[in-house]
């Protein structure tokens, strides 16, 4: 039987990370209260997540209209793009 870890894990594994990005996107006064709000939501859903549950691939590129992001600046598209936004 898969069991859970406790969420005080899940909080020290992923921590750190969670806190770096807030301070990246919202800047360092709004971090804690970000990474604060960030781990009471996952907290109130952790109990309905199954314990089989997997962590989500973050080393994976993100895929959009484009591809990856190596592939669209590879391709020159970030230049086809950059060309027609100036154009208005």
């Amino acid at each position: 039987m898969i069991s859970k870890q406790p969420f005080e894990t899940v909080v020290a594994v992923h921590g750190a990370t969670v806190l770096r990005i807030c301070r990246a996107v919202l800047g360092p006064a709004d971090a804690d209260d970000a990474w604060s709000e960030t781990f009471l939501s996952a907290l109130k859903a952790y109990p309905a997540l199954p314990a089989d549950a997997k962590e989500p691939r973050t080393n994976k590129p993100a895929r959009g209209r484009h591809g990856s992001m190596v592939e669209w600046t590879a391709k020159g598209s970030w230049q086809r793009s950059w060309q027609r936004s100036c154009r208005g």
